[in-house]
């Protein structure tokens, strides 16, 4: 390099610099705003869940589940506050009102159905995580990931220009000290 190439990669220093930093603050800009996007339609209502899948009769799991709660409960204070109406001694263990609840055929036709509505909502649960992106939802991303590429790329723009400002430094330094001793 010889002293007309250093003294106008010098005076292009600054351009090249502010240039790489506006692309790098752009870039971030971008990023921000593409990863709230992202998140915006992600969070979107998507398809019915899982607790939805529902039983003939049009009763979900969920819905299932606390009906017979709340059977299963109805039941055993029944049985608590008169444990003789069932052919029970006066103070029943826990075992036995669980028992004694088990077999009522409201709550064995309530498991029932519990158990046919599971089949439906585990393979149900795991759908969600596998559907890929909506495709607005596949757009972003694609965008997000081209923007942090182009900040990944401005910041290698910032780090070379860094590292070649102290090559001109030091090949000023040595063009100076040359050009002393040559003038001596």
């Amino acid at each position: 390099m010889n002293v007309q190439e250093l003294q106008r990669a010098i005076e292009e220093y600054p351009q090249r610099y502010q240039r790489a930093l506006s692309r790098r603050t752009k870039a971030e800009a971008m990023i921000k705003q593409l990863e709230e996007e992202l998140e915006s339609e992600r969070s979107l209502p998507e398809e019915t869940d899982s607790e939805d899948t529902a039983t003939p009769q049009g009763e979900t799991y969920g819905q299932v589940e606390a009906l017979l709660e709340a059977k299963f409960n109805e039941i055993s204070l029944a049985v608590r506050r008169n444990p003789t109406d069932y052919g029970l001694p006066a103070k029943p263990t826990e075992t036995v009102i669980r028992t004694v609840t088990n077999t009522n055929p409201e709550v064995k036709e309530l498991k029932a159905k519990l158990l046919e509505l599971q089949p439906q909502r585990y393979p149900a649960r795991r759908i969600p995580a596998t559907l890929p992106l909506s495709p607005k939802a596949q757009h972003i991303q694609e965008r997000l990931w081209k923007a942090e590429m182009e900040c990944d790329e401005a910041d290698d723009e910032i780090e070379v220009c860094k590292a070649e400002l102290e090559t001109y430094k030091l090949l000023t330094t040595i063009l100076t000290t040359s050009f002393a001793a040559a003038s001596r």
